[in-house]
């Protein structure tokens, strides 16, 4: 009975034990990160069997570099692939949890080490998600660099506000804002927590994913591993390698699984998986150059699968070609005789390319190409084998050292990188047997500390060195010059020219204990020793040739002699416009661009215009050439289009840039329904050619309410409805609003636009906010071009640098007074700045009762022009607003009008501008304008053929040029109009309401339609519409009048059909219109 007792007792006890909760404390998954691939990603958990799985992964866009030491650490080097400027997968490293079935997970705390190896630059975010909802953890930390003590930074983010659960528990580290050659060094990742509940018995299943074809690509499992829990999400994604793309999943039978990837899915049995992939035919481009000139002159995009120097591209590929200069080296024409430095080919068999190109005398050179070369590197060009010159980074005793091989502000360098208290300083030495005339051209610039005077100095022994010219070194920037050294260099053996600073000069850059000091683009120039002559040099060969047909619009005129040239007395002239040549050796070239297509034209140079080194004058020539017929466009719909409605390929605008294929040589081309798409926006990098087509600008929005001013600001990258980061990008009928700016009319930074890249046109777009709503580029001489759009704001709401031309835009000032146009920051370099051409100025109201200032300067030299403005508001007397933290190179006008077309007087604009150095204001810089008001000859050089032609001949101005609207007639259900030139598709719509694209000349109407305003629009080869094309309804009217009898008694509507009597709106009655309302 007592034993009966106990045995229930024993019993229930073991009831109840059973019950409770198990609960195991201190877990802790670590990952070491320190093996410096992905073997990082390998990692442990303090108890065993509480996971389903617990994984850590790379994102797409990133990738492992090995190791780098941080003091006494370890740490694995990752490198963005892509510069990311918002958070997604690809630039995340992310950990992924999942507990066991029965058991809830707690998390305490994530940490890590991280530090930048490089760069100062970038900054992370850290968050987790779970069940849907995300936790920001860390936002925008910017780890310690490991080259100063303490080396790097140790984080640890709280996560006890995160309920247990039992879902997956994602953490993701994302890298932003980091450069492409630079990295972040991680380790000792650690996530803390606990566990609840018991765990229960599942059954675990294996999965097999395997490629059919081994040299396919590879597959990524996620979560990783082979052996899974039952019930467990798995995802699997099949990478291509070149020359393949996925196709399927297909189970261990071949029976189709998924034509999705990645393909996920949840495991309930043993699954056998394999990848299937079509192969794809390849083809080689081989490239080569002539004259010395190195390949990386000539740029190819898509770069392609690259072996043994040799380019592979899967057929059909479009590589584009672009051919550049160097000092020493002038691009002059490829194999096929075409002079357009930049050149299309297709990929539909093996191509064989040759760029040509004329050299200039000269001795040695240093490009910097190979940033691996870092100490005593022998000249990358070399007119002599035997003369190979030498580099070197010599400190104060004058050993040589290493240097940083790097691309700063985007010139290939040498960087000291040393300390300071080295006293460290770039030599070149080489011959100058056989050459007088000796010039050395070279670039010195900082990014971190360096001496702001740099002093060129040539010596003949080694020892005695003669100063021969000077270097003031902007902050954070590059002075390029070119001195002559004097003739006692001439036919020496060796001399030595070194770049010694200035140790009793100011420091400028950003502060650092390492020298920043950097040198690039080197090259000596000289004339080579050759006899007296006296016979005029011959024309050998010109392109194009005399009557030579076909020649394109844009190119170069190359006349080539029978002894090397220089430029004499009178201009080369084509369609009445001097050309500026360039003389390279034998070789002049000549280049132009915008010429009509199929017509005739004459190159004229004049006697004497070309001489000999020895005077001798050629006789000139007259060549006559026509250029070709321009090409109809090959038919062709949208890329994507986007509409909020779900009738587009994507709602967002975003979904359709992310999903947008990367490296484009053509555009891409996004047509974007009406809406208001909210929220920020960003092209990357690595995804030129997007073109962005709205509906209408008074339709189509995109807007977001970031500030990058004030508290919690984010920075402008992150902070601007749109970031484009890409070169080659056109924006058209869209308003890229700032709703924070233009809600508020007030203050601080809401910026709607930031344009990085080069090449970027915008035509018929709106730009909304109040302060700082355009930045435009920050890249020197990258190239804008806006027109006929709507710019709105009213504090330095245009700022940047840049070549910008604003043409034929209406600039719109939303505060009564005291507001500032522009705000640039233009380097010394910039060679054509802001200009204003032929814009408005208004204001809401009555715009006489506004006044802005013209700009003030924000930094650096600023440069901009308002030539034919009309002002309907009120100008300063002054014009400009005297100071802020610059001093303007150039800031002038021409012919400005008030708003009834009278000129404004411009006889009291100032000159004369200053800034403090200091913030107690006793520092004061001054510096003037070169001039206020621009003649007639000079308002007329500002084209836009020469601010923004630049070297590869962009011509903005053909984007924005629409096809003919189409003449379109409505015969009872259908559409129909006659091709368009040049039109590539068609855009329908009915009222406001997109209904169709087509590439024919006739549209079927819904019904649901049929008593719509109907138009239509041709849509030319760059996305862009034209003017809107309305159906015609007399062409239907017409026929059934046609077909009645005359004495017919019926009722038609608009669209031809026969109606009752009693019918209201537009009605035809015995050939007359009659209204019924």
């Amino acid at each position: 009975m007592i034993m009966n007792k106990f045995r229930h007792l024993f019993l229930a006890l073991l009831l109840v034990m059973v019950q409770l909760p198990l609960r195991a404390t201190n877990i802790e998954l670590s990952w070491s990160f320190n093996q410096g691939d992905a073997k990082a990603l390998q990692g442990t958990v303090s108890e065993e069997g509480l996971f389903s799985y617990a994984t850590a992964s790379l994102g797409s866009d990133l990738e492992f570099l090995g190791t780098n030491k941080a003091g006494s650490l370890t740490v694995t080097k990752v490198q963005p692939k892509v510069k990311a400027s918002n958070n997604g997968d690809g630039n995340a490293i992310s950990f992924s949890l999942k507990t066991k079935k029965g058991l809830s997970l707690s998390v305490k705390s994530f940490s890590f080490d991280a530090c930048k190896l490089g760069t100062n630059g970038g900054d992370l975010d850290v968050v987790a998600e779970v069940s849907g909802v995300s936790y920001e953890l860390l936002k925008a930390q910017s780890p310690q660099n490991a080259k100063n003590d303490p080396y790097f930074t140790h984080y640890t983010a709280d996560l006890s506000k995160i309920p247990a659960t039992k879902e997956e528990l994602v953490i993701k580290v994302f890298i932003k804002n980091v450069a492409t050659n630079k990295q972040y060094g991680f380790a000792n990742f650690a996530i803390t927590g606990s566990t609840e509940g018991k765990v229960e018995q599942v059954n675990s299943y294996i999965l097999s994913a395997t490629l059919v074809d081994a040299k396919a690509g590879n597959i990524k499992v996620s979560p990783a591993g082979s052996v899974f829990d039952e019930g467990t999400q798995v995802s699997v994604e099949a990478t291509e390698n070149f020359g393949y793309h996925f196709e399927k999943w297909v189970d261990g039978d071949g029976k189709l699984v998924s034509t999705s990837n990645p393909y996920t899915f949840t495991i309930n049995a043993n699954t056998t998986l394999q990848a299937v992939y079509t192969a794809k035919q390849v083809y080689a481009l081989h490239l080569s150059t002539t004259n010395g000139a190195l390949e990386h002159l000539v740029t190819v995009v898509p770069e392609g699968n690259v072996v043994d120097g040799t380019h592979y591209y899967e057929e059909g590929t479009d590589v584009k070609l672009v051919a550049s200069n160097n000092k020493i080296l002038t691009f002059t024409h490829w194999e096929d005789n075409s002079t357009q430095a930049e050149r299309m080919v297709q990929m539909d068999g093996e191509k064989n390319v040759v760029a040509d190109y004329s050299a200039c005398d000269y001795i040695v050179g240093w490009d910097l190409y190979n940033t691996a070369l870092r100490q005593d590197r022998a000249a990358d060009y070399a007119s002599e084998t035997e003369n190979a010159g030498l580099l070197q980074l010599r400190d104060a005793e004058g050993n040589s050292k290493s240097w940083l091989g790097s691309v700063m502000r985007d010139k290939y360098s040498a960087r000291v990188w040393r300390p300071l208290t080295e006293k460290d300083y770039f030599e070149i030495s080489f011959s100058t047997k056989g050459y007088k005339n000796i010039k050395v051209a070279a670039a010195m610039g900082d990014d971190y500390n360096a001496y702001s005077v740099n002093y060129m100095q040539v010596s003949t022994n080694g020892t005695d060195f003669t100063t021969v010219g000077t270097y003031n070194l902007p902050n954070r920037g590059w002075e390029s010059k070119e001195f002559a050294l004097p003739a006692s260099c001439e036919e020496q053996a060796k001399i030595w020219v070194r770049f010694m600073p200035d140790y009793s000069s100011p420091l400028t850059g950003v502060e650092s204990v390492n020298d920043g000091t950097a040198v690039a683009e080197i090259f000596v120039l000289a004339d080579s020793n050759q006899a007296d002559d006296h016979e005029a040099p011959l024309l050998v060969t010109s392109i194009p040739a005399l009557n030579e047909e076909g020649v394109s619009a844009t190119g170069s005129v190359i006349l080539t002699f029978n002894e090397k040239v220089v430029l004499g007395e009178g201009n080369a002239v084509l369609d009445g416009e001097t050309l500026q040549p360039t003389v390279s050796g034998k070789t002049v070239v000549y280049p132009y661009s915008g010429l009509k297509y199929a017509q005739s034209y004459d190159f004229t140079l004049p006697a004497g215009a070309i001489t000999d080194r020895s005077g001798n004058a050629y006789e000139g020539v007259t060549i006559r050439f026509t250029t070709m017929a321009r090409k109809q466009p090959a038919a062709r719909l949208y890329d994507a289009v986007v509409a909020q409605d779900g009738t587009g390929d994507y709602t967002t605008v975003q979904a359709a840039i992310d999903a947008a294929p990367a490296g484009r040589t053509q555009p891409w081309l996004i047509f974007i329904k009406k809406g208001v798409y909210k929220g920020h926006h960003d092209i990357p990098a690595n995804k030129p050619y997007l073109y962005l087509i709205g509906q209408d600008r008074n339709l189509v929005s995109i807007s977001d309410n970031r500030l990058s001013g004030g508290d919690n600001a984010y920075k402008v990258n992150d902070g601007a409805t749109l970031t484009a980061n890409s070169d080659n990008l056109y924006f058209e009928g869209i308003n890229f609003v700032n709703s924070y700016g233009v809600e508020k009319n007030d203050g601080p930074q809401a910026l709607a636009l930031y344009t990085l890249g080069d090449r970027v046109a915008l035509n018929k777009v709106g730009l909304l906010s109040y302060q700082d709503t355009w930045l435009t580029t920050t890249k020197l001489n990258n190239r804008h071009y806006i027109k006929d759009s709507w710019i709105e704001g009213a504090v330095d709401f245009i700022y940047g640098q840049g070549n910008v031309y604003l043409d034929q835009d209406t600039i719109n000032i939303v505060r009564k007074s005291g507001g500032y146009i522009v705000a640039p920051n233009h380097p010394k370099e910039t060679t054509w700045g802001y200009v204003f051409m032929n814009n408005v100025i208004t204001a809401p109201g009555n715009p006489a009762e506004t006044d802005v200032w013209l700009g003030r300067p924000w930094h650096n030299t600023p440069v901009t022009l308002f030539i034919n403005t009309r002002s309907y508001v009120k100008i300063p007397a002054a014009g400009w607003y005297p100071t802020m933290g610059g001093l303007p190179k150039l800031w002038a006008e021409y012919n400005t009008m008030d708003g009834d077309g009278n000129p404004v007087d411009l006889s009291h604009r100032i000159t004369e501008y200053y800034y403090y150095a200091d913030g107690d204001k006793t520092q004061k810089v001054t510096g003037h304008s070169e001039k206020a008001v621009l003649s007639a000859e000079e308002a007329a050089r500002y084209t836009v053929k020469n601010v923004l032609s630049g070297s590869d001949g962009w011509q903005p101005t053909l984007l924005c040029e629409a096809c003919e609207a189409p003449v379109v007639k409505k015969i009872n259900a259908t559409l129909e109009w006659e091709k368009v030139h040049y039109a590539i598709s068609y855009v329908v719509t009915a009222g406001d309401e997109v209904i169709g694209f087509t590439e024919k000349t006739s549209f079927e109407v819904p019904a649901a339609y049929q008593d719509a305003v109907l138009r239509v629009q041709a849509v030319n080869e760059y996305g862009g519409l034209s003017a809107y094309g309305k159906a015609s309804l007399s062409t239907g009217i017409d026929e059934i009048a046609v077909q009645q009898r005359s004495d017919d008694k019926g009722w038609y509507n608009m669209m031809g059909m026969k109606v009752n009597a009693a019918s209201k709106g537009i009605l035809i009655h015995q050939h007359k219109k009659i209204i019924r309302k």
